[in-house]
């Protein structure tokens, strides 16, 4: 715990380091990629899985994700015990950021800027009921069709820096969840703005 503790936020410095190089829009797809390769930091989940409707295959396949907490509801239930947590959250969110050096004013700004995304996350996202059927969370399209239904994110790169050069077909469990995080690839500043 002691050697632990004498390290603080170095060995984390490679992947705060290609969050920092993130300067542009276009850098996103391959930065994701390679923050999803090395320590699952998409704010979604992927991977190959077999395809449901044609079981002697295997295909890419993305699902809504990008929550610290459990599911949706505890982003946006309204009542007392549902807020608490919310507030706990960003109280613990905050003190991450002062560990990382960040002072407390910096530390709570950022805190709630995790709250946002993630809020915004959990309103595009589908309920736990929800995810059970699996007719309405199947939707296979080519990656060209990706790319249409979030003009904002290519695809490509994303795969390309997993070591998926061709990604033929695709299983999108949630498209409107992949609408709603294109849009806020689409609002710059709501995604640089944490590290710049």
């Amino acid at each position: 715990t002691t050697a632990i503790d004498a390290k603080g936020v170095t060995p984390l410095q490679p992947v705060l380091s290609l969050i920092d190089a993130i300067q542009a829009p276009s850098d996103i797809p391959t930065r994701m990629g390679t923050l999803e390769h090395i320590a699952g930091l998409a704010p979604w989940s992927d991977g190959a899985g077999q395809d449901s409707k044609e079981a002697t295959q295997e295909i890419a396949v993305l699902g809504q994700g990008g929550l610290t907490l459990p599911n949706k509801d505890y982003y946006t239930k309204t009542d007392d015990a549902s807020k608490k947590i919310r507030d706990e959250f960003v109280a613990h969110v905050t003190r991450m950021f002062e560990l990382m050096g960040d002072s407390a004013k910096v530390a709570a700004g950022e805190a709630n800027t995790v709250m946002s995304i993630e809020t915004r996350l959990a309103r595009a996202s589908k309920a736990p009921v929800e995810l059970r059927d699996p007719t309405a969370n199947y939707h296979k399209m080519s990656l060209a069709q990706l790319d249409v239904l979030t003009p904002h994110f290519h695809w490509g790169p994303f795969f390309a820096a997993q070591g998926a050069m061709t990604v033929p077909t695709i299983d999108v469990g949630q498209p409107e969840f992949f609408k709603a995080i294109d849009e806020m690839f689409a609002e710059t500043s709501t995604i640089l703005a944490p590290w710049h």
